[in-house]
């Protein structure tokens, strides 16, 4: 387990898959699939998912909007199904991945505050 989070930490993992990290971790996909529910609870093809959504959640909190499009960084993380993308992002976060980018970029004092 240790080997495979390491290996996820690195900065260029960005796209990982399940076989990837189960060879960085020199175990079978099975027995890491294994010990990501004993340990973390979930399976480790949803751990890299939740992984990619918090990821996007992240670029999407810090974008330059006349630079960047919610397409364009959806599609530099590899999503193809924006559709799927969204309601998986909305389940997880409770919004639509529009209102996290559209909040982001107002102005600093058209913020609303955490506790508002």
């Amino acid at each position: 387990m240790h080997r495979a989070l390491e290996y996820m930490r690195r900065p260029d993992q960005e796209a990982l898959r399940v076989t990837d990290i189960a060879n960085a971790a020199k175990v079978t996909e099975r027995s890491l699939h294994r010990a990501f529910k004993q340990q973390l609870g979930i399976g480790t093809a949803r751990y890299l998912k939740v992984r990619k959504l918090n990821m996007i959640r992240r670029k999407l909190c810090a974008v330059d909007p006349p630079l960047n499009t919610l397409t364009k960084l959806l599609m530099q993380h590899g999503v193809g199904e924006f559709g799927r993308f969204a309601s998986e992002y909305r389940a997880i976060f409770g919004e639509k991945p529009s209102d996290t980018l559209r909040r982001s970029t107002k102005p600093a004092g058209l913020r609303k505050s955490a506790g508002a």
